[in-house]
This record gives C-alpha cells, sequence and structure tokens, in this order.
C-alpha cells in the first residue's frame, strides 16, 4: 500500500481531525489537538455538492445530482474524464451507503467514522464517491412520504444534524414499491 513504515496511526492522528479528543483535558505526547469544531453546524451534503461542482467537469453531467432514482440507474461511466477521438469520457462516481434506522443512538465513535468517511472518500477525492445516510423508520404508519412535514420532523427528531442533509429516510412501503417482485423486505 506504500505506507510509510516509520509512521502508524493512533486513534488522535487517525480521528482527532473528526473530533476524536477535542473534550480531552489531558496532552498526549506527539499530537496537537485539532481546533474545537462547532459540528453541528457543518453541513456535508453541502460541502458533497459543493466539491462535485468544482469537479463538475469530471463527471457525467446527466448523472449529476442529489436523486434516490441514481442509485437505481446504469448510466455511462468511464475511468479518466478524458476526451478520447470524438467522445468525451467522463470518470465514474460511486454512492457510498451508510444505513441506520430510526431509534439508532449515534455514538461519538459514529460521528467520527462517518466525518472521516466523508472527507476522505467524497471530498479529498473531488466527488468520486458521495456519501448518503439511509435512514430506516421501522413504523410504515408514518407518513413519511405523503407529508413533507412529517418527513422533516422524523429526520429532525432521529439524525444528528450535521447529518441531516445527507440522510434520506425509507421504510417498507418504498422497498415494496421500488422492488414488487422481491417478496420479503425485512
Amino acid at each position: 500500500m506504500n505506507l510509510d513504515s516509520n509512521f502508524c496511526f493512533d486513534r488522535y492522528s487517525l480521528y482527532g481531525p473528526y473530533g476524536y479528543g477535542e473534550d480531552e483535558e489531558w496532552t498526549i505526547e506527539g499530537w496537537k489537538k485539532p481546533s474545537r469544531v462547532s459540528w453541528e453546524n457543518v453541513r456535508w451534503g453541502q460541502l458533497q455538492q459543493e466539491c462535485l461542482a468544482r469537479n463538475k467537469n469530471r463527471y457525467d453531467p446527466s448523472r449529476q445530482g442529489h436523486d434516490l432514482n441514481i442509485w437505481r440507474s446504469n448510466g455511462k461511466t468511464s475511468d479518466d474524464g478524458q476526451e478520447h477521438g470524438n467522445s468525451l469520457i467522463f470518470e465514474s462516481r460511486t454512492a457510498v451507503i451508510i444505513r441506520a434506522w430510526d431509534s439508532y443512538n449515534y455514538m461519538p465513535n459514529d460521528l467520527y467514522n462517518i466525518r472521516s468517511m466523508l472527507v476522505e472518500l467524497s471530498l479529498r477525492s473531488g466527488g468520486k464517491y458521495e456519501v448518503f445516510l439511509l435512514v430506516h423508520v421501522k413504523d410504515a404508519d408514518i407518513p413519511i412520504f405523503s407529508d413533507r412535514a412529517t418527513y422533516d420532523e422524523v429526520k429532525k427528531q432521529h439524525v444528528p444534524l450535521e447529518l441531516q442533509d445527507i440522510a434520506e429516510l425509507f421504510n417498507l412501503n418504498l422497498l415494496k414499491l421500488w422492488y414488487p417482485k422481491v417478496g420479503e423486505y425485512r
């Protein structure tokens, strides 16, 4: 993997930039505590979209966007975003799906890991990856798809503020609609 054999990651160097240790009072030898971040003010979805916009020439414009239908489509992609002959070849993009449920209790370690995925996969790749949080609303009787206010309220109640704009809610009714021939949805 071409890693420097004289250096290894510990929990502070790996997750420190994502909030690990920011509440600790003691000092760790060889580690400089990062500045405190107001994570509740970070909008990861917006950051991913801004990164994609800055790199839009690398990707097929017909495939850009934040739409659940993009996950089920089979659009054209290629490897390098270069012009070959008379046709433009675009780099591929990949959706990274994190799945949770509406009653999930997000622990600090969960947030460190999700933040690191957002930065290291999406932002550092220039939008090659986009991270989504799919949240399973287990009570299929909650009208999340017929009432936008209910959808927004469920998201607000069950998803950390910093992750709300990468979160998409779903329930068994949606799975049955999308995949009617599957038969088993649990």
